[in-house]
């Protein structure tokens, strides 16, 4: 009995110490969890902090060229403009926008004549206490050296489509020594989606939201985690004056459906980058590991005796009756020759059990070696090695083929293929040598490393290899890559923003052979990118063709990651097909879109013609400023619709009535003349006989004597 209290005595002392252990392991394990998140949301808002920094400098690159702009000047300083100067002007700033994939509106404020123009569809330039978005108007009115070039969030009007959330408005105007704002503005309006796909898109998870100094909304994927980060913006505010600018809070309640926010501020523009995610999603599992804490312990316990008897069972039994065997080998008995036969056998089955174990191990170790794990091969000190990267999937016939061949090899499967670690070649057997073979033999593509001294580098040169594979499009029919490939790969991009401008200047234009040259430029310049920047551009590009597929309405195409193109193509052939198909479409609609507009024109000026034939002030450029355009300009679409020059068709229609009224009325020339629109006789009868080879009393005395002739028949 006493036993049994000892027992008893000693099981709650260990439960709760156990107890104890786990609870408090629970909170640290909570607190550490946190912070790593933490720390995970400070590295992603570095991350966003670059990329609105870029994304700033190029607003701020575009805002100055639009403002300085020969139509912003005209319209910011002119006081004197003509209405088709305005016309003029808006046109060009609307040539701007359709130039740059990201400008929704350019709106040009004046303050010394009180007029706010815009390229709005939705809205009419306008005074600036008449114009119809009054927002616009109190954001000019009330500009400060703060909002300059800050992206003010600002909702649709009531009227407009609410499945579109809104805009970012960046203004840019000049500020004098005491910097205040001059007497002029002009501001650009960024669709909400495009504004957020450049600052969060690499948030997958829709958790993040920036907002800014004074707690207003820059971006957010999700209006639900909006709301929820304004509940904590003051206890973050008042951590951030703290001294405080990265931590985590966690939300009031109870359970699993507390929420937890990570924060921290950005750098350049002491935006807050907040990630507001549940208790659960936070801590995974924690809340139910305490809830079954005691079930834990149970099952630890039951494993822990199973485990004794695993051992026993598997490990000691079978030990102990090798240590016999080899006692008795070791004894020189002379027993039998079933006792020689069964010792020789022990003794074979311990070598290939040692043997067996060291592969283990090394695999083991090359495993850690290519995941940057610092580990000990256990081979010999300066042994020269190289790695081989393999696409076969056979590791069993590939480990019989080197021990065919006597090469010293360590094996893994690795990301679908065959990591071959080799040590010590035998002369006069080389990795270049050894992979033509194994391509040869297994059909397959081989990568291989330069000659590795110290197995701490295994890691570098793996790295390097797989960026090889990834790039083997780049390499068609090639079955052997060595790894000095990689060193001439470019270390910065050679992508830049004005390829892919040119490319959508293109594209717009319908031209379909300016837009497949300039992308084998960009693909010229990126093509010994690394794999990264190299996907970058290339997802750039697609991304840049869909969006503009889709405001062609030719349907919904879905984007799929240039990286599972790549993975999957041969060669970059295959790659030049896929976007050339993408701007053929583009290409087709855009010009088929020109032709259908130009015709509609060409049909307006022919109606004008036709119309007012009879007025002597009709002419290519008096049609031309009637509806707005160049003359130069209708011209040439003119010309192209129909084959000739607006003033020869002028000349046409005017010469075809003059014929109906010299056969069928009997006015005098002159009076004739005076009906169609001419002034100068003279100038009448040159174009009448260059028409019909006759003067007009020829041709009226000829078409007279035809008739009466037939009338006598």
């Amino acid at each position: 009995m006493l036993y049994l209290r000892r027992w008893l005595s000693i099981s709650i002392v260990i439960l709760s110490i156990s107890f104890s252990i786990l609870f408090s392991l629970y909170h640290v394990f909570q607190s550490i969890t946190l912070q790593a998140v933490a720390q995970l949301n400070k590295e992603f808002s570095a991350q966003v902090d670059t990329i609105s920094n870029s994304l700033q400098a190029t607003l701020c690159s575009f805002s100055m060229q639009v403002f300085y702009s020969s139509a912003a000047t005209k319209l910011r300083q002119n006081r004197l403009l003509s209405h088709n100067d305005r016309v003029f002007a808006l046109r060009e700033l609307s040539s701007y926008m359709s130039s740059c994939v990201f400008a929704d509106c350019i709106t040009v404020y004046d303050e010394k004549n009180q007029y706010i123009y815009t390229t709005s569809s939705k809205n009419i330039s306008a005074p600036a206490d008449q114009f119809y978005d009054i927002e616009t108007a109190q954001l000019f009115f009330n500009r400060t050296a703060e909002n300059r070039l800050r992206p003010i969030w600002r909702p649709l009007p009531s009227n407009e489509n609410a499945s579109v959330k809104g805009c970012y408005s960046f203004m840019f105007y000049e500020l004098d020594n005491n910097g205040n704002p001059g007497d002029s503005a002009i501001m650009i309006n960024i669709p909400f989606d495009w504004y957020v796909s450049q600052l969060l898109g690499f948030d997958s998870t829709d958790s993040y939201v920036i907002m800014d100094h004074n707690g207003g909304l820059v971006a957010a994927k999700s209006e639900d985690r909006a709301v929820q980060a304004a509940v904590f913006w003051n206890r973050m505010n008042e951590s951030a004056q703290n001294g405080d600018e990265s931590g985590y809070l966690i939300g009031k309640g109870h359970g699993t459906d507390r929420m937890v926010c990570l924060y921290t501020r950005m750098k350049s523009n002491n935006w807050s980058c907040i990630r507001v995610l549940t208790y659960d999603d936070c801590l995974p599992g924690l809340v139910s590991l305490r809830n079954k804490a005691l079930s834990i312990l149970t099952v630890i316990l039951v494993f822990f005796v199973v485990g004794i008897l695993a051992v026993l069972i598997y490990i000691y039994f079978p030990f102990r009756e090798m240590i016999s065997s080899l006692r008795l080998v070791q004894g020189g008995t002379d027993s039998s020759v079933a006792a020689k036969e069964t010792s020789i056998s022990v003794s074979d089955q311990m070598d290939q059990l040692i043997e067996s174990s060291l592969k283990l191990r090394q695999e083991r170790a090359l495993i850690s070696l290519l995941n940057g794990k610092s580990v000990s091969l256990q081979i010999k000190p300066d042994t020269k090695m190289a790695l081989v990267l393999a696409e076969c999937a056979d590791s069993n016939n590939l480990r019989s083929f080197l021990l065919s061949l006597q090469i010293n090899a360590v094996i893994t499967t690795i990301g679908g293929a065959q990591a071959i670690l080799l040590i010590d070649l035998p002369v006069p057997v080389t990795p270049c040598s050894l992979c033509i073979e194994l391509s040869s033999y297994f059909n397959c593509i081989c990568y291989y490393s330069k000659i590795i001294e110290n197995p701490d580098r295994i890691y570098f040169h793996y790295n390097n290899l797989l960026e090889l594979r990834k790039l083997h499009f780049l390499f068609p029919g090639q079955r052997v890559i060595f790894e000095k490939m990689i060193e001439n790969r470019n270390k910065v991009s050679g992508f830049a923003e004005k390829d892919a401008v040119a490319l959508t200047n293109a594209l717009h234009a319908g031209n379909l052979k300016e837009a497949i040259d300039t992308y084998h430029a960009i693909f010229e310049s990126i093509k010994c990118d690394r794999y990264s920047d190299l996907c970058l551009a290339l997802n750039k590009l697609q991304q840049l063709s869909i969006e503009m597929m889709r405001k062609l309405d030719l349907g919904c195409m879905e984007q799929t990651p240039i990286e599972d193109r790549l993975h999957d193509i041969k060669s970059s052939d295959q790659l030049h097909q896929y976007f050339r198909e993408l701007f053929e479409k583009i290409a087709d609609l855009q010009t088929a879109q020109k032709q259908q507009k130009m015709q509609l024109i060409a049909q307006q000026i022919v109606r004008r013609i036709e119309s007012s034939f009879d007025d002597p002030k009709l002419s290519a450029q008096e049609i031309a400023e009637k509806m707005g355009m160049s003359t130069t300009y209708l011209g040439r679409i003119f010309r192209a619709i129909n084959g000739k020059a607006i003033s020869d068709y002028i000349n046409e229609v005017r010469i075809k009535h003059a014929k109906d009224l010299l056969i069928d009325t009997d006015q005098t020339v002159t009076g004739i003349v005076r009906s169609i629109g001419y002034e100068n006789p003279k100038y009448f009868f040159v174009l009448f006989k260059r028409a019909t080879g006759l003067t007009p009393l020829q041709y009226r005395a000829a078409h007279l004597r035809n008739g009466k002739a037939e009338n006598e028949i």
